[in-house]
């Protein structure tokens, strides 16, 4: 099917029959397509170099975040900040992180401890009732169970502490004290594995500041010992 030139005459957009000057964005624009057109690697070159200095100059960024380093050396700050360190023994704050081991996993030697700590909840006396007799064996049983699905010994704890608020909400009046004591005891052994709060580590800890004391590059030293030392000191 052909169609005539008289039925397309005023398809399309209407010619207004104006000339419309042609504005700068549209004749620079018009400038850059014809130099990108004509000279496509000249501007490629000049992007390459532009891009590798631009990689050495973020190669040659050296983070420094103590202020008295932003000046030049002949600078009067810089100048005092040497005198201020050789008399005052040092004007910035360094910080010595300590960390435990990594996290250990969960092996036979280390559930059947458990199960024995289990089993010292418990007194002889208490040991005679049935409803003790249970609890202590079920308490056992979880123990093994929870251990051989656990990554580590601090996933397991957090299982075994679920575990045990699940069953004091669910004892019967019974049972209630008999639970209440094993929490006590779980919560008693999750404490002593706090690293940070073993009296050994304190004096380990109390023993490497009294070393950095006697540096003369160091001025002060504060650490957890002291602010152990001060609780103590309010609370007896």
């Amino acid at each position: 099917m052909l169609l005539s030139d008289k039925s397309l005459a005023n398809f399309g957009l209407k010619q207004s029959g104006k000339i419309h000057k042609v504005g700068l964005i549209d004749q620079f624009l018009g400038w850059t397509g014809h130099v990108t057109y004509k000279h496509p690697k000249f501007i490629l070159s000049i992007v390459g170099i532009i891009s590798l200095i631009s990689f050495y100059g973020i190669s040659k960024i050296v983070i420094n975040d103590n202020p008295t380093r932003w000046f030049a050396k002949t600078h009067p700050i810089r100048i005092a900040d040497k005198v201020m360190n050789k008399h005052l023994a040092g004007t910035y704050m360094g910080y010595l992180s300590l960390q435990p081991k990594p996290e250990e996993k969960v092996s036979d030697e280390y559930l059947d401890s458990l199960v024995k700590r289990a089993e010292s909840i418990f007194t002889p006396e208490q040991l005679q009732s049935e409803a003790a007799q249970n609890l202590l064996k079920t308490l056992k049983t979880q123990i093994i169970t929870v251990g051989k699905n656990s990554n580590n010994r601090d996933d397991l704890l957090m299982k075994m502490g679920d575990y045990l608020e699940e069953q004091i909400d669910n004892a019967s009046s019974n049972e209630e004290e008999l639970w209440d004591k094993v929490i006590s005891a779980f919560d008693a052994y999750r404490t002593e594995l706090q690293i940070f709060k073993k009296p050994e580590v304190l004096h380990y800890m109390e023993g490497l500041q009294n070393h950095l004391n006697q540096l003369k590059t160091v001025g002060k030293t504060s650490s957890l010992v002291e602010i152990v030392k001060t609780v103590h000191r309010e609370l007896f």
